[in-house]
């Protein structure tokens, strides 16, 4: 946990970070959307069931998440922590502890970028299909985990919100980011950096 957090520290800072970036972000939003467009409902349920074992999923949940974030992309903005992330990564994936839908859904959008991402950074995967991949991803495995942690009856909340939260913290991300310049390798920031911290 010490060495995740502290790489989460080091992640931060070499955005440019501290404490500072992240006072900013709060108030000023973290960065608009600017046209941000996550694509079709339909592209999202598809990619979501086409990751992992999204089409043993209940289809009715990733339609009903998808909506929910097409519907509000317009409202989304780039303001989230992504110590917050780690945090909630580290709790779902590496302890017995009881986690909120909210929780497993943040490790969910992490999880989702290291696996789509791989750590490698990806470049040249921008654009609304990448983007809808991602979400995809972090919905379908959000569904998994929250499965996981229920059968273990360690999970609260339901698994809709955590497919939602998911979708949510990737589109933060990835606005946050700014989209176009998200994707970079471990020296560069970005979603490839965050993904590295998971490997």
């Amino acid at each position: 946990m010490d060495q995740l957090m502290n790489a989460g520290k080091q992640f931060l800072a070499n955005q440019g970070g501290g404490d500072n970036q992240q006072q900013q972000q709060q108030q000023g939003g973290g960065g608009g959307n600017q046209g941000f467009d996550i694509g079709s409902v339909q592209s999202l349920i598809s990619n979501a069931q086409n990751h992992g074992n999204g089409q043993q999923q209940d289809a009715s949940l990733f339609n009903s998440a998808a909506s929910f974030l097409k519907n509000n992309q317009g409202n989304m903005d780039g303001n989230i922590d992504e110590n917050t992330l780690l945090q909630h990564h580290d709790k779902v994936q590496n302890s017995n502890e009881t986690a909120h839908s909210s929780e497993i859904g943040n490790a969910a959008a992490l999880g989702a970028i290291k696996n789509v991402l791989g750590g490698s950074g990806g470049g040249g995967q921008g654009g609304g299909d990448f983007q809808s991949k991602l979400i995809g991803a972090a919905m379908s495995q959000a569904g998994q985990l929250f499965d996981q942690k229920q059968q273990n009856g360690q999970a609260s909340g339901d698994k809709q919100d955590a497919m939602q939260t998911a979708g949510q913290a990737v589109m933060k991300l990835l606005i946050k980011n700014q989209v176009s310049g998200m994707i970079g390798g471990g020296q560069s920031g970005g979603l490839g950096s965050l993904a590295k911290l998971l490997m």
